[in-house]
């Protein structure tokens, strides 16, 4: 369990990271927010990511 934990948060770090590098045209294809991308990865690896398709 100890191990699907920190593997877990480590998917969720690279995941924020890699969105981070997506530039604003990239977002607006994927019909994301631009603020709510900013709120995302910001937030601690231990936080689950926040469902920002609605």
């Amino acid at each position: 369990m100890i191990v699907a934990t920190l593997r877990e948060r480590r998917r969720r770090h690279v995941g924020r990271r890699e969105l981070a590098k997506c530039d604003e045209r990239t977002l607006r294809d994927l019909c994301i927010d631009p603020g709510v991308v900013n709120h995302e990865v910001c937030q601690p690896f231990w936080r689950p990511p926040r469902d920002w398709r609605d």
